[in-house]
């Protein structure tokens, strides 16, 4: 059986953004809160008696469980953690080795499969699988967000199901969130699927969640820059559009605007101009809002194949844009005149640089989506926060190399840069 331990500090830290990735990191619960006696695996001893090797080959090494597909089964490596659940969390840490490409989390309900959380070196998805008793059901991907997961190096993940909602989180700051009706249900197990060699995982740590109490905290106490926040009366309310980059300069703007504002964003990665025009008026909700500021392009731009695989070389014949120029520049015009209806001050921050060698973009495709995006802004007299020009001098010292992303200190310099941006629009309004 599973050893059962008391971890009284497991869960007390804030989610790291974009911060290095440590083995068995400790990860801050988004959705509820977990239970006092967590499940707690660290293969000291061997493969657990709950551990079923379903596909594959699955033993412990020094410790570690190490996971290799087997050409004779001419299918994944499967290994199933025999656990009933319905609202849990669960977090491990993996490794992937050789020729292992990624790694799936699949919950199934008691009938067949329900959904998967898919690893990958670029991203980090949360999948519902087709209903196989249902001919008409269709895979979907419910979200989706980049990510670089490199080979050799540990990685924590945590996946947090409650009700209907299920967010996965990484302690390289990488998160996606999904709801859907189909996964309220009892799930039987949880399973590890890899292709590939070597897939190493440790110290698995499963506990039962439940609605948190209400968060009566300040928007100075918010960890997680996905938590929504309460209003401090009296100040005037902004909000942050945009994708992983915006994510990660969410909290220190928050902290930088202290007591003068209160600093929302979405509890979601906002993707392209495509999930914009989805999602915007929900994101918007029913409230005035002084300031929003906002970005679309990183996500509009990047090459997809032609199954939906994320970031795919831009030379293959097969892969295409998420969204083209000329569709970009539609969408971006809907979205535009939907944000004027607020009444809001607006200000466009420009979609910031795409280093040499970043996976899926073209390092010339900012520059030119900036360009559409500025024809427009000027038009309807928004005003444009150029990032692209502050980053560019700057980028060897504070983006991560052929990455799209920044380091923490790139992080802050980005918040400095929009909360000074936004305070003088505060100061500007009547």
């Amino acid at each position: 059986m599973l050893r059962k331990l008391i971890l009284a500090t497991t869960f007390v830290f804030a989610t790291p953004i974009l911060l290095f990735a440590e083995k068995n990191s400790p990860i801050k619960a988004m959705l509820g809160e977990p239970g006092k006696n967590p499940t707690v695996e660290s293969f000291d001893k061997g493969l657990a008696e709950s551990m079923l090797v379903v596909k594959g080959e699955w033993k412990v090494v020094d410790g570690v469980l190490v996971g290799k597909e087997l050409d004779a089964d001419m299918h994944a490596a499967v290994l199933s953690l025999q656990r009933k659940n319905r609202n849990s969390l669960v977090r491990f840490s993996f490794k992937l080795d050789g020729t292992t490409s990624g790694l799936h989390l699949s919950l199934n309900h008691e009938k067949g499969h329900l959904f998967r959380v898919v690893v990958s070196p670029s991203s980090l998805s949360l999948n519902l699988d087709k209903d196989k008793n249902d001919p008409s059901s269709k895979p979907l991907v419910l979200d989706k967000a980049q990510a670089s997961f490199v080979a050799g190096k540990w990685i924590t993940l945590q996946v947090e199901i409650l009700g209907d909602t299920v967010v996965a989180h990484t302690d390289t700051g990488a998160v996606v969130k999904a709801q859907h009706a189909s996964l309220d249900t009892d799930k039987p197990n949880y399973r590890f699927v890899m292709k590939g060699d070597s897939l190493s995982i440790d110290d698995v740590l499963i506990a039962d969640i439940k609605l948190a109490k209400a968060n009566t905290k300040k928007p100075s106490g918010t960890q997680s820059p996905l938590s929504q926040i309460s209003d401090v009366e009296g100040l005037p309310r902004v909000l942050l559009i945009g994708d992983s980059i915006s994510i990660g300069y969410t909290i220190p703007v928050r902290n930088a605007l202290n007591g003068k504002a209160n600093v929302h964003r979405p509890p979601t990665n906002c993707g392209p101009t495509t999930n914009g025009l989805k999602s915007l008026d929900a994101w918007l909700g029913d409230k005035q809002w002084d300031v929003i500021h906002f970005n679309w392009g990183l996500h509009d731009l990047k090459f997809m194949g032609p199954a939906g695989e994320n970031l795919r070389d831009p030379s293959d014949p097969t892969s295409r844009q998420q969204v083209p120029p000329q569709e970009y520049e539609k969408n971006l015009r809907q979205l535009v005149a939907r944000l004027k209806k607020t009444g809001a001050k607006l200000i466009w921050r420009n979609t910031t640089p795409i280093p040499a060698g970043a996976a899926g973009r073209i390092v010339e495709d900012a520059d030119k989506y900036n360009a559409i995006a500025a024809d427009i802004m000027k038009e309807n007299g928004i005003e444009i926060q150029d990032m692209m020009s502050f980053v560019k001098p700057r980028q060897e010292e504070i983006m991560l190399q052929a990455n799209v992303h920044f380091t923490k200190e790139g992080y802050a310099a980005l918040a400095q840069e929009v909360a000074t941006a936004i305070a003088a629009s505060l100061s500007d309004k009547p």
